[in-house]
């Protein structure tokens, strides 16, 4: 046991007691580490998902960042063409 331990008791359905006591037992490995190693692989798959998400959502900013980049210049030159054929340009969006 190490400073960097912490210790709670932990209260849990008797049958997924028993399954994560199947888990160790089929790991080689006692309840606790078989509990820690099952925490450990969760974390990584939740902290996997998290950036994926942030990554996702940048993305998804950057796509309409250039989307509205796109209209603007559009609607430019529209206004622009309406203007060289003496029409009377009409404000189209921000």
């Amino acid at each position: 046991m190490t400073d960097q331990e912490a210790h709670f008791r932990l209260r849990i359905p008797t049958d997924l007691k028993e399954w994560v006591d199947q888990q160790a037992r089929e790991n080689n490995r006692s309840i606790n580490a078989e509990i820690t190693w099952m925490l450990r692989f969760v974390k990584r798959e939740y902290d996997a998902e998290m950036k994926a998400q942030a990554v996702d959502a940048a993305e998804t900013r950057r796509i309409a960042e250039e989307a509205l980049r796109v209209a603007k210049e559009a609607n430019e030159r529209w206004q622009q063409n309406a203007l060289a054929n003496n029409m009377k340009p009409e404000f189209r969006g921000s």
